[in-house]
């Protein structure tokens, strides 16, 4: 997944960064595929699965699954932890092939 150098990195320092992105991503992704039929918001899979994280490296990493369709942004809108209203996420679904035979 990506890592969005804004503060330019260079070195071992953006390698770790990019590292540290791929790892929070693919852990999000398995919780995910782990509880096909689960909707959860940015502010659940913070606490669930990446405690430690700033919640916006949490919305970083479900926005570039659900940009390469692995996850799908809902309708549905639950309290955040300051009250505000957040959407849920879920699995992408995996696309039907269609056989013609």
């Amino acid at each position: 997944m990506t890592y969005y150098n804004t503060t330019a990195e260079t070195g071992d320092r953006l390698k770790d960064s990019e590292t540290k992105t791929g790892t929070q991503t693919d852990r999000i992704l398995s919780y995910f595929k782990s509880r096909p039929t689960g909707l959860f918001s940015p502010a659940d899979i913070q606490d669930r699965v990446l405690p430690g994280a700033p919640l916006t490296s949490v919305r970083r990493a479900m926005t570039d699954l659900t940009a390469d369709g692995l996850l799908r942004k809902t309708g549905r809108l639950v309290p955040g932890k300051f009250g505000k209203l957040n959407y849920c996420w879920k699995l992408a679904a995996a696309p039907v092939q269609l056989s013609l035979f």
